[in-house]
């Protein structure tokens, strides 16, 4: 039996790496396949037919949204609805359809430490002034405080930014090769894949500082019959019981108003919200018009289909329904 496929941001070792073996931890069964970017993960899963999968990071409990994801949802839902045959005749006159489900989420704790490209460089630590530290521009900020150590300042000449945490310390180990003496900052895990030695762990600013990913699945044709979503949705945590929805929405029009009108819906069926998020919807459309996201509590037995979306449609402009899935754990961690 062929394995399903999964692509990640890669490489290996990054912590987008660890969060798509948390949500598809048999080997057996799922093949996770790196990619070197989030848009490449996008069109992976869009236009790979052996893809079925990508897990994507959505947000940072310290800096907040990944801008990239976010558009790229907005982008990927404007491209597949330019297309007639993704549309459909229904009851919703302005529902549009997502060329990917989301099915799952999966949340990584982000602890960084500094690592060195060998056991040798390791023993000798203390003695070594080391060339060049490497990694990912994001986590500067997160270890500022472990950089601006008066003992550890002096200990490297220059700061390398990298596409990923695994990437710098593959050339950290690439430096030594060549005779240089290199650091590097990332997960763990990455130390583990890339054979790199651990000189500290923990050294990020914030403690609990955590990414949020989303899993996406490409939607199948029947998916487009808003039932078979809502009552069949494919899960891959059936022990968690509660779930959330994912919507995005343009409101019906500009002016003081049209944000309220759509969200006292949830107000009004007693719905809990549970985030709110907006980006820019795009050059198709004038400036300083926005495309909103909004996560909210799935309740059992409330009327979905005939009178929250369609109140949800009489007041949007455009909305789409991304998916209903299982709140990981990790939220509550």
């Amino acid at each position: 039996m062929s394995r399903q496929k999964v692509t990640f941001l890669g490489p290996v070792g990054t912590y987008s790496h660890q969060a798509a073996l948390q949500q598809f931890p048999d080997s057996s069964k799922y093949e996770l396949i790196p990619s070197s970017s989030i848009p490449s993960c996008f069109e992976a899963v869009l236009s790979n037919n052996e893809i079925e999968y990508a897990v994507i990071p959505l947000e940072n409990s310290t800096n907040g949204q990944v801008v990239f994801t976010y558009d790229l949802i907005r982008d990927v839902l404007n491209k597949n609805n330019n297309d007639e045959s993704s549309k459909s005749i229904n009851d919703y006159n302005n529902r549009k359809y997502p060329p990917l489900n989301i099915i799952g989420e999966q949340y990584v704790k982000i602890e960084h430490c500094l690592v060195v490209s060998d056991k040798d460089d390791l023993k000798n630590f203390d003695s070594i002034n080391f060339e060049n530290l490497y990694s990912h521009p994001q986590v500067w900020g997160q270890v500022s405080e472990y950089l601006n150590k008066p003992d550890f300042k002096g200990k490297f000449k220059n700061i390398i930014d990298c596409k990923s945490t695994s990437e710098a310390m593959l050339r950290c180990k690439e430096d030594k090769q060549k005779g240089i003496h290199s650091l590097a900052i990332g997960s763990g895990a990455g130390a583990k894949v890339n054979e790199c030695e651990i000189v500290e762990e923990g050294i990020n600013n914030m403690k609990g500082n955590t990414t949020r990913f989303l899993t996406f699945v490409k939607r199948k044709d029947n998916e487009k019959q808003l039932s078979t979503l809502l009552l069949n949705s494919e899960s891959l945590n059936e022990k968690s019981e509660e779930k959330i929805v994912m919507l995005t929405f343009t409101t019906l029009k500009e002016g003081p108003g049209s944000l309220v009108e759509v969200l006292k819906i949830f107000q009004n069926f007693n719905i809990n919200m549970t985030s709110i998020s907006s980006r820019p919807i795009g050059q198709q459309s004038g400036k300083w018009q926005y495309i909103f996201y909004v996560e909210y509590d799935y309740i059992e037995g409330l009327n979905w289909r005939d009178e929250i979306l369609k109140e949800i449609d009489d007041r949007c402009l455009t909305w789409a329904l991304w998916g209903i899935f299982p709140r990981d754990p990790g939220y509550y961690v």
